[in-house]
């Protein structure tokens, strides 16, 4: 009996102590933000379905866009894809010279330059796939058709 008591007394203390703990750390703050930024995250990177359903052609005479027009951002797109690729082989070459000179932060900033040069590249060469295609394809697909990753001039 004496011993189920004191069972009980420890599990109080701590009880009380976890509690206690919970509220300076401020447990229940830290569980709304997270659920905040859970929801932000939701929106900001988990796109909306649109309801809109029409083929290229309706697209474009909803737009009014021409076929020059067309041709036009393709042609940019292509140079752009170029230009940033460019840029990305000039941030991997200072990449390497400021590996050679020991410094540090010149590696980690011309490799974060270089990732968004990067990424500028996928993001005009994909547009260029789905102009070319004149549908709006998934990036599934892009990947799959490896002869189109670098556009034609």
């Amino acid at each position: 009996m004496f011993n189920l008591n004191l069972k009980e007394r420890i599990k109080n203390v701590g009880r009380k102590n976890v509690e206690y703990a919970g509220k300076i750390v401020g447990v229940q703050a830290i569980k709304e933000t997270t659920g905040w930024v859970v929801q932000l995250a939701k929106v900001a990177f988990i796109p909306k379905k649109s309801t809109r359903v029409e083929s290229f052609n309706q697209a474009q005479a909803r737009l009014m866009v021409t076929n020059e027009d067309i041709a036009h951002t393709k042609n940019m797109f292509t140079l752009s894809f170029y230009v940033s690729l460019l840029f990305a082989l000039f941030c991997f070459g200072g990449a390497i010279h400021y590996f050679i000179d020991g410094a540090t932060i010149g590696i980690f900033t011309m490799i974060a330059i270089m990732l968004v040069c990067l990424s500028n590249s996928f993001k005009f060469s994909f547009r260029v796939y789905q102009i070319n295609h004149r549908s709006l394809c998934s990036a599934r697909e892009w990947f799959a058709a490896k002869k189109e990753w670098f556009p034609k001039i």
